[in-house]
């Protein structure tokens, strides 16, 4: 059977399952990686908020809506869950990452810069959050240079 077979095999076991025990955490979060990896978005961020309604604090949930929402350039939203996740769990390297690049997004580069330094001395060898601090310093860099350049004329 293909990859697409087996995931829309997969898809219907999830759902059945589902159908039988709605309250089922697990399975609800399984069926949200799927729908993402499928390119299903709007349907894994429908599954997330129905997980959130029922447990709030579910962080793997926080952390996926939060990706969910920057992939669809809901960058307020976004922002929003990876403060919750970084509120609810501040030692969590995760929160910090996500919420990095949404500051970043929205402009707010000193923000950004702290949650993902925060984010590399939680976890020092996560490339993703490495490579968006640097991108960030960079930025910060460039704009100091052209703040220095202005002063001096």
């Amino acid at each position: 059977m293909s990859q697409l077979g087996d995931n829309e095999a997969a898809l219907v076991h999830y759902r059945e399952a589902l159908d039988r025990y709605p309250e089922a955490v697990a399975t609800r979060y399984e069926l949200v990686l799927l729908l993402e990896s499928m390119g299903h978005l709007e349907e894994a961020w429908v599954q997330c908020e129905v997980l959130l309604e029922t447990k709030p604090r579910y962080a793997d949930a926080l952390a996926a809506l939060g990706n969910l929402h920057g992939r669809e350039g809901r960058l307020e939203q976004s922002a929003r869950r990876f403060e919750q996740l970084v509120r609810l769990q501040p030692g969590e390297p995760r929160g910090h990452a996500g919420l990095g690049p949404a500051l970043a997004a929205r402009g707010q580069l000193d923000r950004a810069e702290e949650h993902l330094g925060e984010a590399l001395r939680l976890a020092p060898g996560d490339p993703a959050a490495r490579g968006a601090f640097e991108r960030v310093r960079r930025i910060l860099r460039q704009r100091e240079a052209l703040s220095d350049r202005e002063e001096v004329r």
